[in-house]
Parts: C-alpha cells; structure tokens; sequence
C-alpha cells in the first residue's frame, strides 16, 4: 500500500508527540477533533494563502508538510470569523454521514490522495480569482483540507474510530 507523504516528516511527528501531552484521552470522535483543531490553532500566520504561491503550497503537501499547510488553512479560516467548534461540528456531520469505513479502507494512503485532490482544488480555484466551482466553495476546499489531516492526525492516535456524541443531533 502507498505511504502518506507525512509519515515521516519532522513536523508531522513533533506535532503528533506534542498531543501524547494530554492528561486524559477525548471520550468522543467531536472532543477528538476539537483537540486537533485547537493544536493546529496554536500557531497562527500574520499572512493567510492569499500570499503563499501555488507552487509552495504543492511543496509543502509533497514534502509531508501538511501540519504546515493545515496552519495556513487554519489562519484564513479562523481570519473568516469561524470558529473551532463550528469546524468541529462539520467535521462530526461528516463523520456521521459517511462512517468510519471509507477512511479505515485504505487509512493514510486514502487520505494522501483525498488531500491532494484539495490541494490541486485549491490552486485552481485559486487561480481562476475564487470562483466557486459547482458545489463547493473555495472556503469549504481550505475547511476540507484542515479536516482531512484532523482525520489523519485522529487515525495515527487511534482517535478516529471513538463513539460519536450521542447527545449532538444535527437534525433538528
């Protein structure tokens, strides 16, 4: 099977030793979540995407750099006025609309390739001045990016396949 492009970056296991501090375990796939994102947060750009070049942000994803890149991300969106728990709660929508199972399929490699396809999203979408393609925006494109490498991060911890909160409905 193909290997992530992360696994074996600096970065990538500096920031996976850092969450081994945590004195208790989350309890539920949406706590799990909110720990990432909260770490991913903790460093933030004085400049967003806006002033990466299309090829540095291909770099980063092709050197394993996408705690790096989920940074960059992490600033636009949280620049835009969204909050941690709002990513969390689309995050924990989309864990319960597809399940665990199209993740543990292929693990990491399956990530590697869903995160290029938004990283390839991104620069286009980039470069035709932010037009919004079909069905999804260029902001959704920067949440999922910072999503697929939560997962990643959720899975090399053993956190991705916790219970979902039964007591958040998204429904109602």
């Amino acid at each position: 099977m193909m290997e992530a492009p992360w696994t074996n970056n600096t970065g990538w296991k500096d920031f996976l030793d850092k969450l081994k501090t945590f004195q208790r375990p989350p309890a539920t796939w949406r706590d799990a979540a909110v720990i990432v994102l909260a770490e991913l947060d903790e460093i933030k750009y004085v400049t967003g995407s806006e002033t990466w070049p299309s090829a540095t942000l291909e770099d980063l994803y092709e050197r394993g750099e996408i705690i790096t890149l989920a940074r960059v991300m992490m600033t636009d969106i949280r620049n835009a006025g969204v909050s941690i728990n709002e990513i969390a709660d689309m995050l924990d929508r989309k864990q319960r609309s597809y399940g665990p199972r199209n993740i543990l399929k292929f693990g990491a490699a399956g990530l590697a390739v869903r995160m290029w396809d938004k990283v390839a999203r991104f620069v286009n979408i980039r470069s035709r001045k932010h037009q919004d393609y079909y069905f999804e925006s260029f902001e959704d494109t920067k949440i999922d990016m910072v999503g697929y490498v939560v997962v990643a991060v959720m899975l090399d911890r053993g956190w991705f396949e916790l219970p979902l909160d039964p007591q958040l409905d998204f429904d109602e």
